[in-house]
């Protein structure tokens, strides 16, 4: 067993079948499937299940998943820490959840490449769910997502704000009238992200999102996976959507959009930065985080 079968693992864990892991890996599906198998030989415990169309993770697999990530992320620290030293290179890799990259935070971003323009600064996005696992295997210094995750060790994970969402609508939109507001908010047409999108799903969690959005227009809603295509058909007047207020500043300053003031009680949930304890980038970390200031 070596970190190449630790990293296949882990990439047939993530795609959970051997033939996406596989084109992930650019590896014939033979190859990746004798590889899983050497490796649950050499450990003697079966590793993956096959429930349906998808393997996932028995009992055993389960606890050599949270080592191997442990271990990948030591060797990939290890890795980082030498190369910097031998070749005096600064870098950084910051992982986001994409909606939160078309925020303020992508001008955060942007400051801090600026005051380091001789550094190795990346930036990555992903979906809410994934940013945690990035932190840990090392693939990311700093992770920005949605919402702490209580039961993983070895983070650091601090709150830098709170995220409120609003129903937006175009800034002379057909759909809003004084009289009879809420009845046209039910009636009206609905721009949503898909249920299985990351940000889809923390929207859908709130229950009075659901009553308001689900309960009235379950025929009505048109699911779109880009936020930016979401606020261009809004501004088009097609219907309207809840976004994080962030996104929309500069098309409400624009008067393209509009935010509705609503009954509904306002939605907040917390945004929060995580790395590893032992990152030797941790004054970059630092400052990124001091630049954020989303409070």
């Amino acid at each position: 067993m070596n970190i190449r079968d630790m990293e296949i693992f882990a990439q047939v864990n993530t795609y959970g079948s051997i033939s996406a892991a596989a084109e992930h890996l650019h590896l014939s599906q033979p190859a990746l499937s004798r590889r899983i198998g050497v490796l649950e030989k050499d450990l003697g415990y079966e590793l993956f299940e096959r429930i349906g169309p998808k393997l996932v993770l028995t009992p055993a697999g389960k606890v050599f998943l949270k080592y191997c990530i442990s271990f990948m992320a030591d060797m990939k620290e290890m890795e980082h820490t030498m190369r910097s030293v031998s070749e005096n290179l600064q870098t950084f890799t910051v992982g986001m959840v994409d909606v939160l990259a078309e925020t303020r935070l992508s001008l955060v971003f942007k400051d801090f490449c600026q005051m380091y323009p001789s550094a190795d600064i990346h930036l990555y996005t992903a979906a809410n769910d994934k940013i945690t696992e990035m932190v840990l295997s090392g693939q990311v210094d700093l992770g920005i997502k949605y919402f702490q995750d209580i039961n993983v060790k070895n983070l650091e994970q601090i709150k830098i704000g709170n995220e409120q969402l609003a129903i937006i609508a175009a800034h002379n939109s057909q759909y809003i009238k004084e009289s009879h507001f809420v009845q046209q908010l039910a009636n009206a047409k609905w721009i949503t992200f898909p249920k299985d999108n990351s940000f889809g799903s923390i929207i859908a969690s709130f229950q009075h999102y659901n009553r308001l959005l689900y309960k009235r227009t379950a025929n009505r809603l048109l699911e779109i996976g880009s936020l930016t295509t979401q606020k261009r058909l809004v501004e088009a007047d097609l219907g309207l959507c809840v976004l994080p207020l962030y996104s929309v500043a500069d098309e409400v300053q624009s008067q393209k959009l509009q935010v509705l003031q609503t009954p509904m009680p306002e939605i907040n949930f917390p945004i929060i930065a995580q790395y590893r304890v032992t990152s030797p980038v941790i004054e970059f970390i630092e400052i990124f985080l001091d630049l954020t200031s989303m409070e």
